[in-house]
């Protein structure tokens, strides 16, 4: 199973360009994961790919943003739900300092 979770940041910042007739409730980051959390618990895939994954964001990244280190990042929440269903799994930054990247379970 493969989505694009869209990272966090990347809602938050492009909502009035990309998503300006989305609703800001299916944006908000807890209501999405819940959805997506069941759809995995329900199919119980052997492999689950997750692009777009927010990350620990940490120095300039998050002073760029205006956040605390480590202020947005799911890998924490989804490695433990995941983790809670009997996956492993492993998380890759992406390159040229941007805030998320893919999170891989098995």
């Amino acid at each position: 199973m493969s989505y694009n979770v869209l990272a966090d940041e990347l809602a938050q910042s492009h909502q009035g360009e990309l998503y300006r007739g989305t609703h800001p409730e299916c944006l908000y980051w807890p209501r999405r994961w819940g959805m997506m959390r069941q759809e995995i618990a329900d199919l119980a895939p052997d492999v689950v790919c997750l692009q777009a994954s927010d990350g620990a964001w940490f120095g300039y990244e998050a002073a760029f943003a205006g956040l605390v280190a480590g202020e947005v990042d799911h890998w924490d929440e989804m490695s433990r739900d995941l983790y809670a269903m009997g996956y492993q799994g492993s998380y890759a930054q992406r390159s040229g300092g941007r805030s998320d990247g893919c999170a891989t379970f098995w």
